[in-house]
């Protein structure tokens, strides 16, 4: 029985625990609801404490400081947007400190002041057209002229037609052509004829061999007929006849 009682009293301790835990928890998230609220009592006037006036004051100097880098940046997305346009930045002066703010920005990136937004400029009218009775200027699209009544609707421009490219004239009709008589069969190649064996070149005859001195008889005497050896003889030895 007494383990009994004593279990009790620490049951409920540890249920008493707990909840005080997520109490803390909840209070902690209450904590930023509480600072916003003090914060924005301090914007409209309506803080007195001294103690919290302080760091309200440092957290609106954040907040300027924050103001002016969202400034910066949304002059400088305009910049670009209107560089890829192909338009000039066409700055006008801020009311504050007169520093160039680009046209669409709500705050002025030099000292962060809400900037006025400009309203848009009207369209410039176009020129008016001199009368052609009297030549006074009437407004484009009048049809009377207000000096002399005369109508000054002026004739429409031509409207430029559209060039018609000439086209080249078709290609003449290919004639009918005479069929060609059919070409002559060709004929075979006569077959390449043999080639005949070149004789060989009989070998020179062997040089004959120089013929021998012809011996020649003595001449004879003409009177007896008896061989003469001399040659310059001019007589016979035999008969004494005359030789030459």
């Amino acid at each position: 029985m007494a383990n009994e009682a004593g279990a009790k009293p620490q049951k409920e301790m540890n249920r008493l625990k707990a909840q005080m835990k997520h109490l803390e928890k909840e209070k902690e998230k209450q904590f930023p609801n509480l600072g916003r609220a003090t914060y924005q009592a301090f914007l409209e006037g309506r803080l007195t404490d001294a103690g919290l006036i302080e760091p309200c004051e440092k957290l609106r100097a954040l907040d300027n400081e924050a103001n002016q880098a969202r400034a910066q940046v949304d002059e400088l997305q305009a910049q670009s947007q209107q560089m890829k346009v192909g338009l000039a930045p066409a700055g006008v002066p801020c009311p504050s400190c007169g520093a160039s703010v680009a046209p669409g920005i709500r705050f002025c990136g030099n000292c962060g002041s809400q900037v006025a937004p400009q309203a848009p400029q009207p369209a410039p009218a176009p020129p008016a057209v001199p009368c052609p009775a009297c030549g006074t200027p009437v407004v484009p699209g009048a049809r009377f002229c207000g000096e002399c009544g005369a109508t000054s609707e002026q004739p429409a421009p031509p409207t430029p037609q559209p060039q018609v490219m000439a086209q080249a004239p078709p290609p003449p009709q290919a004639q009918a052509a005479t069929p060609a008589p059919p070409p002559p069969p060709l004929e075979e190649p006569a077959a390449p004829a043999e080639p005949q064996a070149v004789p060989e070149a009989s070998a020179p005859p062997p040089p004959a061999p120089p013929a021998a001195p012809v011996s020649q008889a003595p001449p004879r005497c003409p009177s007896c007929g008896t061989p003469i050896d001399e040659e310059d003889a001019a007589f016979c030895g035999e008969c004494g006849a005359r030789l030459k």
